[in-house]
């Protein structure tokens, strides 16, 4: 039988300086909770040992016993005993109230102690969720906290072993691989966007401290000050125009136009991802105005997780740029086909004749499965591409051809025909867009 006690120990050794001296212990032997006496009688003002004994032992089912410290006087008091039995059931109640005390022990004192703590708390959050994401040119993120290093590095590790680099220099990307920097004007841009993104992060820590540091009333409005916005969407890209997380909402989380985004059908943002999986008419509109009005070049990233396997019943069309409603000129769209199962890139030039309609290879997804896809698109030189989980996916589209800037429509779901809509069959989160 598991024993079930309360326990009351003076003069108790215990290596934490709030766990010393006098202590209630209540629970199953090897697993109680430990209080210190001073504290259990803010919550049982009734409770007592009486002098001379030092030690109180109360075991449900067995026995309730005090003695001194030399054990000379030892007495058995009433069994059962009616305050031990409220003791022990209330002891969730107890751990409880035990942890918030010591929360809030923990906690500053001061209006001033609570300033520094804030702050503190803030550089703290900004090192882990923010500079530590590094940023990202053209379509590589690249550590934050390695570029320097990794430049004299690189030069010097070349200039005493030629054959260590064919040519240029190399970076350690956010995944701690490798990249390949071909010129100093390459380096350079890398470089200048580090300068500028801490420049940014700076002028964020700079207003946040002082923002703290100007409040006059009470340590809650202090430690209840939201230092988690404001700050850049990392990682850092200066040609991001829209940036859509869908962690709370179907608006845009940073966007140089209209942030607002309008759902039809039963789309709808739950638990971090933009639902349009219910395999019916559910899709998403934005303004592409500043969103996503690059004319030749730029790139389009999302995660897609897929409600189907292999071939979807009808044509998924996960994301699409155009003039407008009903009208396809300057469309560019990534579709993955019920034709063969074929991912589709179709592209529309500034008449709205179609200049790209190339399927790039069956793709066989698996229900459930989060895939990475990044689309890259550049008309005048010819380098179209996809990519999916880091890897390109079919070959290059080498096609050219010229859009101009009469681009109005940002859609998730649905190609550019509403009359004539397709049902959407998939989740999407972090969806990213960027301009050359």
């Amino acid at each position: 039988m598991t024993n079930v006690n309360f326990r009351h120990i003076i003069n108790n050794r215990n290596a934490d300086p709030l766990l010393n001296n006098d202590l209630i212990f209540i629970g199953e032997t090897g697993a109680e909770s430990i209080f210190p006496y001073s504290w259990f009688v803010t919550q049982e003002p009734l409770y007592s040992l009486s002098s001379p004994y030092v030690y109180r032992e109360y075991v449900q089912g067995s026995h309730h016993r005090v003695h001194t410290a030399d054990r000379q006087f030892d007495a058995t008091e009433g069994y059962p005993w009616t305050d031990g039995d409220t003791y022990i059931t209330n002891k969730a109640n107890y751990d409880a109230a035990y942890a918030a005390y010591l929360a809030a022990k923990a906690l500053p004192q001061t209006l001033e102690d609570a300033k520094t703590y804030q702050i503190n708390k803030m550089i703290a959050w900004y090192n882990q969720n923010v500079k530590s994401k590094g940023v990202t040119v053209a379509g590589t993120t690249y550590q934050s906290t390695s570029i320097y290093y990794d430049n004299w590095k690189n030069q010097h590790d070349y200039a005493l072993r030629n054959t260590l680099l064919l040519t240029g220099f190399y970076l350690t990307d956010i995944n701690g691989a490798q990249v390949p920097v071909l010129s100093i004007s390459d380096l350079t841009a890398i470089i200048d966007t580090f300068d500028r993104f801490y420049w940014i992060l700076q002028q964020e820590i700079d207003y946040h401290t002082a923002t703290i540091n100007a409040i006059s009333t009470t340590i809650a409005d202090v430690l209840v000050y939201d230092y988690t916005v404001g700050w850049p969407i990392t990682p850092y890209d200066e040609n991001r125009t829209f940036y859509a997380s869908y962690q709370t909402s179907i608006d845009a989380d940073f966007s140089i136009g209209s942030p607002t985004g309008t759902a039809v059908g039963n789309a709808i943002v739950e638990n971090g991802w933009l639902r349009c999986d219910f395999n019916d008419v559910s899709y998403v509109d934005y303004s592409a105005v500043d969103n996503a009005d690059s004319i030749q070049a730029g790139d389009i990233s999302f995660i897609l997780k897929p409600n189907y396997s292999d071939t979807p019943a009808n044509d998924q069309v996960l994301v699409m740029i155009s003039k407008g409603d009903l009208d396809y000129t300057n469309r560019i769209q990534l579709t993955h086909s019920d034709y063969g199962s074929n991912l589709c890139v179709t592209v529309n030039d500034s008449t709205g004749t179609q200049i790209i309609n190339e399927y790039l290879g069956e793709w066989l997804p698996v229900a459930g499965t989060e895939y990475n896809f990044g689309l890259h698109y550049d008309l005048t030189d010819g380098n179209t591409y996809l990519k999916i989980n880091g890897v390109i996916f079919g070959a290059a589209i080498i096609t050219t051809g010229t859009r101009d800037a009469n681009i109005g429509l940002l859609r998730i779901g649905c190609t550019w025909d509403s009359i004539a809509p397709t049902n959407s069959n998939f989740k999407m989160k972090i969806l990213s867009i960027s301009k050359e």
